[in-house]
């Protein structure tokens, strides 16, 4: 009977080792769960910023064209406060939801 204590000795330790690990899992699945959600959000924000930093770059582009370029300026006013040049006529046409819309050229 002395040989079987030691067997039995290894599978107590085997056990205790598995029931560790299997608490250590369950104590951080948790953590690993939040650890995704917080990493989801971060490339979230990240495309947001990346969205705003085009939409930035697009609107100092736009900013500089009309602080400079008078023909660039002349042409947002027309197509989109429907401003007539001198001896200029516009002809706005209804969309097909019944909004006016100036006609784009």
């Amino acid at each position: 009977m002395t040989g079987v204590w030691p067997f039995l000795n290894r599978v107590l330790i085997t056990l205790i080792v598995i029931v560790c690990f299997v608490l250590g899992a369950v104590w951080f699945s948790p953590v690993i769960g939040e650890r995704r959600k917080q990493k989801a959000r971060l490339d979230e924000l990240t495309l947001e910023v990346e969205k705003e930093r085009q939409s930035l770059a697009l609107n100092v582009a736009t900013e500089e064209l009309l602080r400079r370029d008078p023909e660039f300026a002349s042409n947002i006013a027309r197509d989109r406060l429907s401003i007539a040049g001198p001896d200029e006529t516009i002809f706005v046409f209804p969309a097909t939801n019944g909004s006016p819309t100036p006609l784009n050229r």
